[in-house]
């Protein structure tokens, strides 16, 4: 007996003479009744699923049940997943998930987030479509030099956007900006300055937002989409 199919009448899964494996569920001694239970013996489903189904991992299911916030897919007997409605598609807002779904399509995704507690696994289907940073990473290297916008600047990153859509990390020297540095470390750079005031290199002002300065891609990381800069 499936874990996911519903069945209106046992005959429908067993009939008289089957052998089958069950699980005593209950007894009743006084009516002289055992429970048993078939779904039971074929074990949990989600025991496997963290190791099958990883983040990152691309899956075909069925789509099984469609609700207004999205679409629920199996992705095997006794497991499902959730494709929300707005990790669909990427090109445009849906309505309802119909407009692009239907009962019983099979799909492709990619499993976002799994959670082996609850038994939930949520899926994204726009996730798997090129986008913007895809088509930089394939025109770019390491070791090219691009020109890039400061957008954000904290925690010692600066963020700088490459292009539509594209955004780089450039580590920025001294930590956050605008953080002075207390106590014994406060003591030490006075003492430096004083006694031998650091050069001002040319052009190597600190970053700040707004900026639309020249860097070098030191690192790409296709699968995370991630690029790292340095600033020249």
């Amino acid at each position: 007996m499936s874990w996911t199919k519903r069945v209106k009448h046992p005959r429908d899964v067993v009939k008289p003479g089957d052998m089958v494996e069950a699980v005593v569920l209950s007894i009743h001694a006084v009516d002289r009744r055992i429970g048993l239970g078939l779904k039971q013996a074929l074990g949990d489903p989600w025991a496997e699923a963290e190791e099958k189904f990883k983040v990152g991992t691309v899956v075909e299911g069925t789509v099984r049940n469609i609700q207004k916030f999205g679409a629920f897919v199996e992705l095997a007997d006794g497991v499902e997943g959730l494709l929300h409605i707005s990790d669909i598609v990427g090109d445009r807002r849906l309505n309802h998930p119909n407009e692009v779904l239907k009962q019983d399509q099979r799909v492709k995704a990619v499993v976002l987030e799994l959670d082996r507690e609850s038994k939930r696994i949520k899926l994204g289907v726009k996730q798997l479509e090129p986008d913007s940073t895809d088509e930089y990473l394939a025109e770019h290297k390491a070791g090219d030099e691009v020109m890039g916008r400061v957008v954000k600047v904290e925690r010692g990153q600066a963020r700088v956007e490459l292009g539509e859509g594209v955004i780089g990390v450039c580590s920025v020297e001294g930590g956050p900006a605008g953080a002075a540095p207390s106590g014994f470390a406060a003591a030490l750079a006075a003492a430096w300055k004083k006694e031998a005031p650091a050069a001002q290199t040319p052009g190597r002002e600190a970053l700040q937002v707004g900026q639309v300065r020249s860097f070098r891609i030191t690192a790409i990381d296709p699968a995370s989409k991630r690029l790292e800069l340095e600033l020249r």
